[in-house]
């Protein structure tokens, strides 16, 4: 695969519903302190350019786990897949869910339809096509998403009355701008100093061990090609989330504007309690 897709596959397989969801809710519900933790990804990439991928490249491996078989033995890779297989089951479950309640939402089908839907649809793609639908699908899928933010952050402010700074000032004088916080109070959850090292382990972890990663990236014509997706993903998954972030501060412009637009609707207890389902997923509180 050529790297410009790779790359951006892999922003892709980390942005599910649960953070194009979550991550909005958090700056709709707190602030901006959290996204500190994305600057992880800029830190780890030279990491894993200069270590991991010359180390892959040398093996020729199809998944991570053969090097567990060769460097010590079969239960070693068996288990390894085994606890891989355990955490995407429940990841999964999640991803699928929390947007299957947005699809319910709008077009009245049961949830249970939603989610057989979406698992059918994927499954018959992915096995037809194998790695090459996977990856395209996922460009496909990213292009949607930041359209998508970008038509709900544009329609929010432009609802606002005043326009851009109007919501600016009402975000402000809520604190919902807040972005920096280097409290060393260990108990101070978003405070720089924890998103900076937590999201240099968070993001360090995917790129280096997790399979769904690493296969796209082994789907690379080289090691050159691998490094350019891996410095594609660290340049755009700052603003990617930046985007995400102020969207929700946008989102609470709109509503501090429009209250009566937050009533009346009988599924925003069910919708809210979703999002808090599908809290801490890489950082992604709700």
């Amino acid at each position: 695969m050529w790297w410009l897709p790779a790359g951006i596959s892999i922003i892709a397989a980390d942005l599910s519903g649960i953070s194009v969801m979550g991550t909005p809710a958090w700056a709709f519900k707190h602030n901006l302190e959290l996204f500190w933790h994305s600057v992880g990804y800029v830190i780890v990439a030279p990491i894993v350019i200069v270590v991991f991928v010359p180390f892959y490249s040398r093996l020729g491996l199809y998944t991570a786990y053969e090097y567990l078989e060769r460097r010590f033995n079969l239960a070693a890779r068996l288990l390894t897949s085994l606890l891989f297989l355990i955490l995407r089951a429940f990841h999964t479950a999640l991803v699928v869910y929390a947007p299957a309640l947005v699809i319910n939402l709008v077009t009245g089908f049961p949830v249970w339809q939603c989610v057989l839907f979406m698992g059918a649809f994927t499954t018959v793609y992915t096995t037809l096509g194998g790695m090459k639908a996977v990856i395209w699908t996922d460009v496909v899928q990213f292009c949607t998403v930041i359209l998508g933010i970008s038509l709900v952050f544009y329609t929010s402010v432009s609802h606002v009355p005043g326009g851009i700074d109007a919501a600016y000032q009402a975000a402000l004088a809520a604190g919902k701008l807040q972005i920096f916080n280097f409290s060393p109070d260990p108990r101070q959850l978003t405070s720089f100093w924890a998103m900076l090292f937590g999201g240099i382990v968070l993001c360090m972890a995917p790129l280096t061990t997790d399979q769904a990663i690493l296969q796209r990236l082994f789907t690379t014509k080289s090691s050159a090609d691998c490094r350019r997706s891996i410095i594609l993903q660290a340049v755009l998954i700052m603003p990617v989330l930046l985007m995400l972030y102020l969207t929700g501060t946008a989102l609470f412009a709109f509503y501090h504007y429009n209250p009566s637009r937050l009533q009346g609707c009988a599924l925003t207890t069910q919708f809210s309690r979703c999002l808090r389902s599908v809290n801490c997923r890489r950082g992604f509180p709700v």
